[in-house]
């Protein structure tokens, strides 16, 4: 009788452990990113430092600005006294078209190449000005999302090569965890199964991983947790469990 009793409390162990599947699990902010500048430059203003919370756009830190907004003024200006020539001309334009029958044709033609040629260089110096004001614009380093600041890598003065000096490292607020399990059990984890990183406390896993890291040879999954109370960077362990159908 013992032996019976034993050998179906076996079978029921062994049922609860396949529908438990243990995984290792580490915290990571569901957004981060090195922050660079597409401009070189050196450092004039920093705004902020580490630990800080910044909205979406916010203003982190400037380069020395004065030559390209001498350059943008240039632009600018050149700009409004080509659109007074072009006004006049075309206006200008306008009353000879009207009395074309007493005025010769080709003095006609002249001034209406004249009129077409500044258009061009109208639209040439549109142009000009916005590549001023973009270049400009890319001399300021702004938040491309809401977080926090995780990490400064510069000072005032220190120089910055385009696309290639790391500035700051920023973290958005919401949290993930990545979880990692044994590769024999690829294609049993899905969607909707229940992570549990601790005996009371779980998390419905949201993504799982087409492919096996070929590194760790482990198999991958995700749970958002935007109110877990766990700091990035923590670890742990834990098991899935499978949704009942």
């Amino acid at each position: 009788m013992k032996a019976i009793y034993f050998f179906f409390l076996f079978l029921f162990a062994l049922a609860f452990a396949e529908q438990r599947i243990y995984a290792t699990y580490s915290v990571v902010p569901v957004q981060q990113s090195t922050l660079v500048l597409q401009a070189s430059g050196v450092v004039e203003t920093i705004l902020v430092d580490v630990g800080d919370f910044v909205q979406e756009g916010a203003m982190l830190l400037t380069l020395r600005d004065k030559e390209q907004k001498a350059q943008v003024a240039i632009a600018r200006a050149q700009l409004q006294a080509l659109r007074a020539k072009h006004e006049f001309a075309r206006l200008q334009l306008e009353r000879y078209e009207k009395s074309a029958s007493v005025i010769d044709s080709n003095t006609l033609d002249k001034i209406r190449l004249e009129t077409q040629s500044l258009s061009g260089e109208l639209a040439r110096a549109e142009s000009a000005l916005l590549l001023q004001e973009e270049l400009l614009d890319n001399l300021t380093l702004k938040a491309p999302f809401a977080g926090v600041i995780s990490k400064k890598s510069t000072e005032i003065g220190n120089g910055v090569v385009a696309l290639n000096s790391p500035l700051f490292e920023l973290q958005s607020n919401n949290k993930k965890l990545v979880i990692e399990f044994d590769s024999s059990h690829f294609g049993k984890v899905a969607t909707g199964d229940v992570f549990f990183y601790n005996p009371s406390q779980s998390l419905m896993i949201t993504k799982v991983y087409p492919s096996v890291d070929s590194g760790s040879r482990k198999a991958k999954a995700e749970a958002l947790a935007p109110d877990l109370p766990l700091a990035n960077g923590t670890f742990g362990d834990g098991f899935i469990e499978k949704r009942k159908p």
